[in-house]
């Protein structure tokens, strides 16, 4: 009885060992799981965290040209008008500003304007609303809350920016025309064919036309650019992206005749002073004044018949050769088109 008895408690003690061991391996193996699990998905997560980033790092890195390339990069959304806008917090660090500002290659005195909600001298303001233009954008922000809130509106430029204008000086496109065209100031003149290079590099990106401010002659430059003179350019549109070029063709001087050496003289002899003086003649000459330089200056055609509403002679304060294409002593015509 006490064997069976001893039998009992033995086979009692090995099952509950037994029982132990299985206890811990499907602890173990719930364990092991688990961990296997846990990492998969945080490798996962990181990966996936990684990807984003990588994303929004491409994302900042490219340029929008238009308003549809802004609403993709910086999850923005375009209005039936075609722009986008959004309000923001003044100097806080706002994703949704720095993407937009990062995408349309802000300037910086643009952007710290914007990011601080402040007036800028070189904006076209009106009621605490500033409007400036770059890079086929136009960008308008409040400088004071509107309903309680400051807003940024960014929308296509397709506006037209006429050399002269207060407007052009400020425009990044003028200014990159005149440094490339005319790096020294108007006064140097050089042949569009001198200016080959420069030339096809605006050709890029913006289709160019030529004109003598009274008739277009871009087929004519084109066939012969080292027969035309580079004087200003006229005009550029961000709409139809043309620049037009204002240009002189370069005629060889004719020589003035020597007005002495065709001119016969006449010979008196000796019995006409002396019998017949009162028949020798002489042609009175009219005295010239002299001529006191002018500090008139006109820019351009346009810059002449804006002040005077007519053409000028070479006898007018202001006349310049280079003002007179065709040479004949009357400049600016006809009223020019641009």
């Amino acid at each position: 009885m006490r064997l069976e008895e001893q039998e009992n408690t033995a086979a009692t003690s090995l099952l509950g060992k037994r029982f132990v061991a299985v206890a811990l391996a499907v602890v173990l193996v719930a364990s092991a799981v688990f961990a296997i699990t846990y990492s998969r998905k945080r490798l996962g997560t990181i990966k996936q965290d990684n990807e984003s980033a990588n994303i929004a790092k491409a994302s900042l890195s490219k340029k929008a040209q238009s308003v549809k390339e802004l609403e993709k990069l910086c999850d923005l959304t375009e209005d039936e008008e075609g722009s986008v806008y959004f309000p923001y917090t003044p100097k806080e660090d706002d994703g949704t500003l720095k993407c937009t500002l990062d995408a349309i290659s802000a300037p910086e005195n643009y952007r710290k304007a914007i990011i601080n909600a402040e007036s800028y001298p070189g904006a076209s303001s009106g009621h605490n609303i500033e409007t400036v233009a770059w890079n086929n954008f136009k960008v308008t922000w409040t400088s004071s809350t509107v309903r309680g809130m400051y807003l940024v509106t960014v929308k296509d430029d397709l506006s037209t920016v006429y050399a002269g204008d207060k407007v052009s000086d400020e425009d990044p496109d003028a200014q990159m025309i005149q440094k490339l065209l005319f790096p020294n100031g108007e006064s140097e003149k050089k042949t569009v064919a001198t200016r080959k290079e420069e030339i096809t590099q605006l050709k890029a990106d913006w289709s160019l036309e030529y004109t003598t401010g009274d008739s277009d002659v871009t087929s004519k430059v084109g066939e012969t650019p080292d027969s035309w003179i580079l004087r200003d350019w006229v005009s550029l549109s961000r709409k139809t992206h043309t620049i037009v070029l204002l240009v002189k063709e370069n005629k060889p001087k004719t020589p003035m005749p020597d007005v002495q050496a065709t001119t016969p003289q006449q010979t008196i002899t000796p019995e006409q002073q002396t019998t017949a003086p009162e028949q020798v003649q002489t042609t009175p000459t009219t005295p010239t004044m002299p001529t006191e330089p002018s500090n008139t200056y006109y820019r351009n055609c346009k810059a002449v018949w804006d002040a005077l509403g007519h053409g000028i002679t070479k006898n007018d304060p202001g006349y310049s050769p280079d003002l007179d294409a065709d040479g004949d002593g009357f400049a600016c015509e006809n009223r020019p088109n641009y």
